[in-house]
């Protein structure tokens, strides 16, 4: 009887496309993760000016107004490329009052397209109180 001798080296090759595609996810993960990361202190930044813009205004009346005009100078508009910007004027902080600002985008993804994530929401939160016309404080949640 003539052996047949075993060939193993399609298994180097199966184990090699697994190995990229674990690397390949890692990576894109760790690229898409930082830039949601980015865009989330972007837009964290934006909340916090915008509660102490709306804050400084609620005396006047004008807090929805003036929150959403500060998110807008930082690239945050209400109703534009998925971006919503919830402003509470009336927000009450045991005696004090206050604005919450509330800032909610739809960020896209780049290489966790392939695993079917096309795009997150990112969503940041900031409150104001107003202590006098001219004195803010900013809580950050």
């Amino acid at each position: 009887m003539v052996k047949r001798q075993q060939r193993e080296s399609g298994q180097a090759l199966v184990a090699a496309t697994f190995g990229l595609v674990v690397l390949l996810g890692a990576a894109g993960l760790a690229v898409d993760l930082g830039y949601l990361r980015y865009q989330r202190r972007l837009q964290q930044s934006a909340a916090d000016s915008a509660a102490i813009a709306g804050a400084a205004e609620s005396a006047a009346g004008n807090a929805t107004a003036a929150a959403r005009e500060d998110s807008s100078l930082n690239g945050f508009t209400n109703g534009v490329n998925h971006v919503t910007v919830n402003v509470n004027p009336a927000f009450a902080f045991g005696t004090q009052t206050g604005v919450q600002v509330q800032v909610s985008a739809v960020q896209p993804t780049f290489f966790m397209r392939i695993f079917g994530v096309n795009s997150v929401t990112v969503s940041t939160a900031a409150v104001a109180l107003s202590s006098s016309a001219t004195n803010c404080q900013l809580l950050t949640a």
